[in-house]
């Protein structure tokens, strides 16, 4: 059985000093060093509020679906017309796990 994904997050180069951000087999440079730790958390989370979910091209069987894309197109659906948007972000990152 593969190992789950630990997700986006920083890791140190030690051979370089830089923060490097790490997404499955996506490996992107930062370019701050070890002193700058806040800086590189701060890339870190504009790294994960702007990169796109992967969209489907067309139907999927449920089979194929993940629970992450169904609250993705759940949230796209619906944002527009919640008055709690707070609530309903707060509902889903909490599901998001899942």
């Amino acid at each position: 059985m593969p190992r789950r994904s630990a997700g986006a997050r920083l890791y140190l180069d030690k051979r370089s000093g830089k923060f490097i951000i790490r997404d499955g087999t996506v490996f992107k440079r930062t370019g701050f060093g070890s002193g700058e730790r806040e800086a590189a958390e701060s890339a870190l989370a504009d790294y994960i509020a702007n990169r796109a979910a992967p969209r489907r091209s067309g139907p999927a069987q449920p089979s194929e679906l993940t629970v992450g894309e169904v609250l993705a197109r759940y949230v796209d659906d619906k944002a527009d017309n919640v008055k709690g948007v707070q609530t309903l972000a707060n509902n889903v990152t909490a599901l998001a796990g899942f």
